[in-house]
């Protein structure tokens, strides 16, 4: 039986660090939430964002099909187990607003080399380790997380974690990157190599 495959945005963190709302930085003329919307509707039909509830509203996010974060203390974690409540059934193609250098070929690469049969797919980050906001996560890998959260109330499994200690394949990226950006001057360098 073949799993559904969804796609999810991490829109809804506080970007403490990088000062302003991340998923409205413009990158080549574009706000980073319309980029990865427009992105992943290339290569998934069903795209959708993660939010926390008072960003329902927001110009830039109404106009996206939303999923509320109920546990925005989680981070990452929290989106994730928003989706798998919501459709427990759907394997999720996670990324996060920060990433300006995904494209639709690695997303293309990601979701070619799938492995459903295990518990997730997801690109050797520049630490050797998963990158978790650039993944396929499958049901049976959700539900773990959810278990863990729900048996020590503090969701302490983050996405990395998660990918770590699941029977993850992880896989080189050939057609692109997966960096993404947490403060200002992160952002300048993605920038300048982009130049």
């Amino acid at each position: 039986m073949t799993v559904d495959l969804k796609a999810l945005v991490l829109a809804g963190g506080r970007s403490r660090r990088f000062g302003t709302d991340k998923a409205a930085v413009v990158v080549d003329e574009q706000a980073q939430l319309d980029f990865l919307v427009s992105v992943l509707a290339k290569v998934v039909s069903d795209v959708r964002i993660s939010i926390r509830s008072d960003q329902s509203s927001d110009s830039l996010r109404a106009a996206y099909p939303q999923i509320l974060d109920q546990q925005t203390e989680l981070g990452p974690a929290g989106g994730l187990l928003a989706a798998h409540e919501l459709e427990p059934e759907s394997a999720w193609l996670v990324v996060a607003c920060d990433m300006p250098s995904i494209t639709a070929n690695l997303l293309r690469e990601l979701i070619h080399r799938r492995e459903p049969h295990r518990g997730a797919t997801a690109f050797v980050g520049s630490d050797g380790k998963p990158e978790p906001l650039c993944a396929i996560y499958e049901p049976a890998t959700l539900t773990i997380l959810q278990a863990s959260v729900a048996s020590d109330g503090h969701g302490v499994m983050g996405p990395r974690q998660l990918l770590l200690d699941a029977d993850t394949a992880l896989i080189q990226p050939l057609a692109g990157s997966t960096e993404s950006f947490n403060t200002p001057d992160e952002l300048a360098g993605i920038r300048q190599r982009r130049v």
